[in-house]
């Protein structure tokens, strides 16, 4: 049976946008996929965004017509970039959403600095303190995703999502055969 999911991004340098399509394009091969951007009602220069992340839990106005109606999908995906503390446009969606969500969540995040982990945590406190069952996470290098180095990382992250019996050897699933299950190739992408 065919779910249906919803995969919301915010992105700034196309990072985060490389990886959701990615996830897109693998997940409907079995489900029914839409992309949402998280767009911010003001474009920002990136100077104005690094300051803006620096305030904990700040949030900026984005654009409502992206969030169609949540509770129509069996699973939503969130993905956006480790900025300094805060990445504005995602806690505005989050308030936005506070309440409106009705199954499972999976959380990736883009970066390329340090302090992914922490950052991941106090949003995943984020997620939870408004109503999000966050399923799974996912973080991704940004120099993983320039040599395509994030698909074996993916791939058991999209396989809890779509809750895919595949092929396991020796007790462990190999992510690697899974891509090329996919359609993906192996080395040189």
């Amino acid at each position: 049976m065919r779910k249906k999911i919803a995969i919301y991004y915010f992105s700034f340098t196309g990072n985060t946008k490389t990886v959701a399509e990615y996830m897109a394009e693998i997940l409907s091969r079995y489900h029914d996929v839409l992309l949402f951007p998280i767009c911010p009602a003001k474009k920002r220069s990136y100077w104005s965004w690094l300051f803006l992340s620096f305030i904990p839990g700040s949030h900026v106005k984005i654009d409502e017509i992206f969030l169609n109606d949540p509770l129509r999908f069996d699973h939503m995906i969130i993905g956006f970039p480790k900025w300094t503390f805060s990445c504005p446009p995602v806690n505005a969606f989050i308030k936005m959403m506070r309440g409106r969500v009705g199954g499972d969540v999976s959380v990736f995040i883009t970066a390329g600095g340090f302090g992914e982990e922490g950052y991941l945590r106090r949003y995943l406190s984020r997620f939870s303190a408004s109503g999000f069952h966050v399923r799974n996470t996912l973080l991704i290098r940004r120099s993983e995703i320039g040599k395509r180095e994030f698909f074996d990382k993916l791939s058991p992250f999209l396989s809890e999502v779509m809750e895919l019996s595949l092929a396991v050897e020796r007790g462990r699933i190999r992510a690697s055969s899974r891509l090329q299950n996919y359609g993906f190739p192996g080395e040189g992408i």
